[in-house]
């Protein structure tokens, strides 16, 4: 795959993925194609259902909240729509970070709040995030980078407890 002249490429610093495990687990996110440089992607053997009930204190402990929660299989089913697969999407927020966002740039309301989603694949559970400061790249503001490093940083910790 092609790089997209419109999407930076966001060196990533540490380990290689599958470096550090732990009981199993792969505590480094894996690279998926070209989309790397966007996305943080941990995987667990833990049930689905299992990394979903960790969520909600892990969040807590981290200082966020979960503003949501979206079963995709659920949701499209209400629709109509059969969907067999296994995903779960976590909007998260801490809001003292998205103030200080909202206060320097209004339009990076458009990535607010932060998503984590849970799903299965290849008999992996997969826990994915959009990267922060790959998201205030796209936007072009570079003065909410430091802002959005520190939510990222926090994110990727919520992502490898719940993992």
């Amino acid at each position: 795959m092609m790089n997209h002249p419109l999407v930076p490429r966001i060196p990533r610093e540490g380990p290689t993925p599958g470096q550090a495990v732990a009981g199993g687990v792969n505590l480094e996110p894996i690279r998926l194609r070209e989309e790397k440089d966007m996305l943080i992607v941990y995987e667990s053997d833990r049930p689905l259902r299992e990394v979903c009930d960790a969520m909600e204190p892990v969040v807590q402990k981290h200082k966020f909240g979960i503003v949501a929660t979206h079963d995709l299989r659920e949701m499209m089913a209400r629709k109509g729509v059969p969907f067999d697969g296994a995903c779960v999407v976590f909007e998260i927020c801490n809001p003292t970070q998205a103030k200080r966002v909202l206060d320097a740039k209004p339009a990076a309301s458009a990535m607010l709040p932060c998503r984590v989603s849970v799903y299965r694949e290849a008999g992996k559970t997969k826990i994915a995030t959009l990267r922060p400061t790959a998201l205030v790249s796209l936007l072009g503001a570079p003065d909410l980078e430091p802002v959005a490093g520190e939510v990222e940083e926090v994110i990727t910790s919520i992502m490898r407890d719940v993992a």
